[in-house]
């Protein structure tokens, strides 16, 4: 996938580079598989100093605590809006994934800081290998205001019924709704 996928990621690589200078890959410290630390990659999708400006944009989080996500996120920059809705910016996961971080498919790893606020019950996701993509991703339940506890019931689910058939749907699925986002991109900017 990622020799297939090269040509893309130059490419995004430079759009990056060329709207908002360099630091184009974005490391932040997640929570993997039995609770072991590691750096997750995405493509920078936000202003240079996103970390520092989150307390100053606390008030617009439309998710329930310890979760901070907002739907218009005023530190995204003009690419990062168009990587985001695509799910394109999850790309250099592909590395995490070749490094044994990650898989193609589990839970999503959580931030630190937020993993650090949850309950026990909470923390049995850690079962399972984090992924690129999950159950809740390609559910529909991923819109503002997300529930933190139907999240984690969806991934605990996906734990115990995790095998290769059910890897094999939700992959299917991903693709669909990545298409589907960018062809709705398309046809709007379009009109």
């Amino acid at each position: 996938m990622l020799f297939v996928l090269s040509p893309l990621f130059i490419i995004i690589y430079y759009i990056i580079w060329l709207d908002s200078g360099s630091g184009v890959i974005f490391m932040q410290k997640r929570v993997g598989f039995k609770g072991a630390p590691f750096r997750m990659y995405k493509f920078r999708t936000m202003v240079k100093k996103a970390e520092e400006l989150k307390s100053k944009y606390m008030y617009l989080n439309e998710a329930r605590p310890p979760l901070f996500k907002i739907r218009n996120d005023p530190r995204l920059t003009r690419i990062g809006k168009f990587l985001r809705n695509s799910n394109l910016d999850e790309l250099p996961q592909l590395f995490n994934v070749l490094r044994g971080d990650m898989s193609l498919v589990g839970p999503r790893p959580f931030i630190c800081e937020e993993f650090e606020r949850f309950e026990s019950w909470q923390k049995e996701r850690l079962k399972g290998r984090p992924g690129m993509t999950s159950i809740w991703h390609v559910s529909g339940n991923y819109v503002l205001p997300i529930e933190l506890t139907d999240w984690i019931n969806s991934d605990l689910e996906y734990i115990q019924k995790m095998n290769f058939f059910l890897d094999l749907r939700i992959l299917a699925k991903t693709v669909a709704v990545v298409s589907s986002h960018l062809n709705d991109m398309i046809l709007r900017g379009i009109k």
